[in-house]
């Protein structure tokens, strides 16, 4: 048997404010040295969070030629992606690195 209660309750999805993923832009890593791009961040939120944002020092180290990316302050959430299908990466710790940051990682051509 149904319950009425629940049946009158019911809010239809076009009425339901949406939640989710908040597309808030990308951050791209070339390398100082060489030139290659290393890496990509999507910037991401979800929908309606109103905690505070982390504030994330990231440094991305070339694998072609050793050097590094410039070190971009990052607030918030992000995804890594390669910035394109030639790339991989990996996250490193950052052992010995002559920048400064929180997140470290390494990327390099397949």
């Amino acid at each position: 048997m149904e319950n009425p209660k629940l049946r009158v309750e019911q809010v239809g999805r076009e009425n339901r404010p949406l939640k989710g993923l908040v597309d808030n832009g990308r951050v791209y890593f070339k390398c100082n040295g060489c030139g290659q791009e290393l890496l990509c961040l999507q910037l991401i939120a979800i929908k309606g969070n109103t905690k505070a944002k982390v504030l994330s020092r990231v440094v991305v180290e070339c694998g072609t030629c050793g050097s590094y990316s410039d070190v971009e302050q990052v607030i918030g959430q992000f995804a890594p992606g390669a910035p394109n299908d030639d790339m991989i990466f990996d996250v490193d710790d950052g052992e010995g690195a002559p920048v400064e940051a929180d997140i470290f990682f390494k990327a390099r051509k397949k």
